[in-house]
């Protein structure tokens, strides 16, 4: 993964990239699980309104509106390179869309390379400070 991460880095910085962007996916279409796992994302990990975006597919009967959330059963079901992804800085786009062909929940996430967190800069990119 640092590997992976480093060569990333060098990237960013070689192309001068602003941002990155990728899937998140939840390997559960559970509506109760994959709404809590949204709750959670939209009060602490959620990007600025100008990146969100709306599934064309959503997970059926996800409730954008459920606000409240087990931790325990965020720790169980967000795998945990989608949580170090967010601990550089990456940052949710929106609700999640429903990929029918392999039974998964997808995030968007988006990273905004001004706002990685600083010591991944360190760590990734030194050229960058």
């Amino acid at each position: 993964l640092n590997l992976m991460w480093a060569g990333i880095g060098r990237y960013i910085e070689r192309y001068n990239i602003s941002y990155i962007f990728g899937c998140g996916s939840i390997h559960n279409i559970n509506p109760y699980i994959v709404s809590s796992v949204y709750s959670f994302f939209w009060k602490n990990y959620m990007a600025d309104v100008r990146f969100k975006v709306t599934p064309l597919k959503k997970v059926p009967d996800f409730d954008p509106e459920l606000t409240n959330y087990d931790k325990g059963m965020i720790t169980k079901h967000v795998p945990q390179l989608l949580f170090a992804y967010l601990r550089l800085g990456a940052r949710i786009c929106g609700e999640p869309a429903f990929d029918e062909q392999f039974g998964v929940s997808d995030f968007l996430i988006i990273l905004d390379r001004s706002k990685l967190i600083e010591r991944y800069k360190k760590h990734y990119m030194p050229c960058m400070l």
